[in-house]
């Protein structure tokens, strides 16, 4: 997909109340669908290559790999390889990082991990060396890391930009753009990259999204 087919496909459907909008407006109210929709999709695009960091006994801190520096979106897996055992490391928070560290720093096999200034913080510190396997997305960089197959999300997306909030066709284009989501098979609440929820505040979270 690109601006052009997108804005075309926009001023086609819109309503002759907003067929003569600038192109400036159409251009921010597809920025905002396109970002709001890598958010929450893994974007085939966006899907960025295994890379590994060689871990140090006492060392919590490494600097991330050059390609994901400035880039990062989200961390999708982090799985960790120390001597015989292997394990999913769960992000936490950077306040929740550094508490146990001060206050809970025995060294033993990292099972955490949170991101800071384009560096990887694992916890607790570790006892052994070994290995950690990346796997996340890059942030997007415009319509064009959008595939064809999500043109009914950015264009009902998009339409709803252009109304006011609140207005009759604002919400109704905002049920319309949540009825299309709720067809594409779920991957990812948009959080931070500094960590995941579980299953039990993602639950709560849909819950409160849908009051």
């Amino acid at each position: 997909m690109n601006l052009e087919t997108a804005s075309k496909y926009l001023r086609r459907l819109a309503g002759g109340d907003i067929k003569t909008i600038p192109d400036e407006l159409i251009t921010i109210a597809l920025t905002i669908t396109t970002n709001d929709i890598a958010s929450r999709v893994d974007l085939p695009t966006c899907q960025m290559a295994e890379d590994t960091i060689t871990i140090s006994s006492g060392t919590d801190t490494y600097n991330l790999p050059v390609n994901l520096v400035n880039k990062l979106d989200r961390m999708k897996s982090i799985m960790g390889l120390f001597s015989s055992s292997k394990m999913e490391l769960e992000p936490f928070s950077i306040e929740d990082w550094h508490f146990n560290k001060r206050y809970y720093g025995t060294a033993s096999t990292p099972n955490r991990y949170t991101i800071w200034n384009n560096q990887i913080l694992i916890y607790p510190s570790p006892n052994i060396g070994g290995t950690i396997y990346l796997i996340g997305l890059r942030r997007i960089e415009g319509i064009e890391d959008i595939d064809d197959k999500y043109t009914n999300l950015v264009i009902k997306g998009a339409l709803r930009e252009l109304y006011k909030a609140g207005s009759p066709e604002y919400l109704s284009l905002t049920g319309e753009y949540r009825y299309a989501f709720s067809k594409i098979k779920p991957q990812m609440e948009p959080v931070p990259s500094t960590w995941r929820m579980g299953d039990t505040n993602r639950s709560r979270l849909k819950q409160i999204n849908e009051l």
